[in-house]
């Protein structure tokens, strides 16, 4: 009986996978010129989120740490990073656009030192980056996915955002 759910709750996040709607951003029509882009893709441990605010009585209600177990057993069967990679190399193919997918860990990027405490720097230096890999630009992208669990607990999408 146990397999059974199990197996049913796999196939519900699975079509929820597959089906699930994402925002989309325009890019500038600039990004498309013929500068070559580095892809940096960031992806979140599938996670829990919770829709609306929430009080005391409505977090006792719809915990969601009964989620957990079962998003673990999904995560591997699912490889988010390969499909938006994927996607990401379809989109930039059809465009024409230089591109080269950057597999570095960002955080290992040196601080940016800031001579203008005014002006607004990233704080991490990706210069390194250019000579590195060839590339004029950089584009960071940073995934998440997992369950999205609504206001009153009756409702579960699975939810992906790109930011």
């Amino acid at each position: 009986m146990k397999s059974l759910k199990l197996s049913l709750f796999i196939f519900f996040v699975a079509l929820l996978t597959l089906n699930s709607c994402v925002s989309t951003m325009p890019l500038n029509q600039q990004f498309y010129s013929s500068k070559k882009v580095g892809v940096i893709l960031q992806v979140d441990e599938i996670g829990i989120s919770k829709a609306g605010s929430q009080g005391l009585l409505d977090m006792a209600l719809t915990p969601g740490h009964k989620y957990k177990e079962p998003l673990k057993t999904v995560e591997p069967k699912l490889d988010f990073k390969l499909k938006v990679k994927e996607e990401i190399v379809a989109i930039l193919n059809s465009k024409n656009k230089q591109f080269e997918i950057i597999e570095e860990n960002v955080t290992s990027l040196e601080k940016f030192d800031k001579e203008d405490a005014d002006k607004k720097y990233s704080e991490l230096d990706y210069r390194s980056l250019k000579t590195k890999y060839n590339v004029d630009e950089v584009l960071i992208l940073h995934a998440k996915h997992g369950i999205l669990v609504s206001y009153y607990g009756s409702h579960l999408d699975f939810f992906d955002s790109i930011a």
